[in-house]
C-alpha cells in the first residue's frame, strides 16, 4: 500500500473502506484562503498563519504535538510511541488504528518524514470558530505534504466526516493530499507485520520504544 500507487475509494457517508482501509472524502466548497494553521515551532513557541503559506514554509515535521490523546480507561491499545525507521525517532500515535497506518507510512518509499499532529487547521463556520489536528503528518519525496485521520472500519463520526471534507479542501488547494483511513484488511499487513517483527531485531530504537510503552491499569 503505497502512496504513489492508485487506490479506489468508497464513500465516507455511510459506505465502506476499500482494501487498503481508505475513505474517499469529498471536498468542502469552502475559501481555503480563510484557513490558518496553529502550530509549536522546534522551540516551543506559539504560531497561528495563514494554511496557504504555512504549507509552503513550515516544515511540520520538526514540529512538536499541538494537541495530545487523551488516555482512556477499559481501551484496548493505549497512546504510545512507535520508533520510526524515517525519521530517527520516535513518533506518537492514539489507537491500534493510528499505530498501523503509521507502521504503514514509515515502509512507503514516497514517504521521508512522520509527525503526529504537528498543526491544527482553524476556520470559522456559521459565525463559529472550528479546529481540527489530523493526527498524521508525512513528508513526501516531492516537497509536498500528506494529512491523515483514523476511523474504526465502521466509518468516521457525522463530525469528524464533516472536518474531514474542510481539511481536505484545506490539503488539495496547498498541494497536499489528505487521507481518512480505517483498518486495512488483514492481507495488505501481512508482509508490514512481517517486516516490522524483523526489524525488532534489527532496530535498536524498539528497546526505547518498549521503555516509553504506557500501560493501562
Amino acid at each position: 500500500m503505497y502512496l504513489a500507487s492508485g487506490m479506489e475509494h468508497c464513500g465516507v457517508d455511510g459506505g465502506a473502506a476499500d482494501t487498503a482501509g481508505y475513505f474517499e472524502v469529498p471536498v468542502a466548497a469552502v475559501d481555503t484562503g480563510r484557513v490558518d494553521a496553529c502550530f509549536r515551532d522546534p522551540l516551543g513557541k506559539a504560531h497561528q498563519v495563514v494554511w496557504l503559506e504555512a504549507a509552503q514554509d513550515v516544515v511540520f515535521e520538526d514540529c512538536p504535538v499541538i494537541r495530545s490523546f487523551p488516555v482512556r480507561y477499559g481501551r484496548r491499545v493505549a497512546p504510545g510511541w512507535w520508533w520510526s525507521s524515517t525519521t530517527g525517532r520516535l513518533v506518537a500515535y492514539g489507537s491500534g488504528v493510528m499505530r498501523t497506518q503509521l507502521m504503514l507510512l514509515d515502509r512507503d518509499p514516497a514517504v521521508v518524514a512522520l509527525a503526529c499532529r504537528p498543526v491544527e487547521l482553524v476556520w470559522c463556520e456559521n459565525g463559529k470558530v472550528v479546529g481540527h489536528a489530523p493526527q498524521l503528518m508525512a513528508r513526501l519525496q516531492d516537497g509536498g505534504g500528506l494529512l491523515l485521520d483514523c476511523a474504526a472500519r465502521s466509518g468516521p463520526s457525522a463530525r469528524l466526516a464533516k472536518r474531514a471534507r474542510v481539511v481536505a479542501a484545506a490539503a488539495k488547494a496547498a498541494g497536499w493530499s489528505y487521507r481518512l483511513a480505517g483498518p486495512p484488511r488483514d492481507h495488505v499487513l501481512t508482509d508490514h507485520v512481517t517486516i516490522g517483527l524483523r526489524a525488532e531485531f534489527l532496530d535498536p530504537g524498539i528497546d526505547l520504544l518498549r521503555r516509553h510503552q504506557p500501560r493501562i491499569g
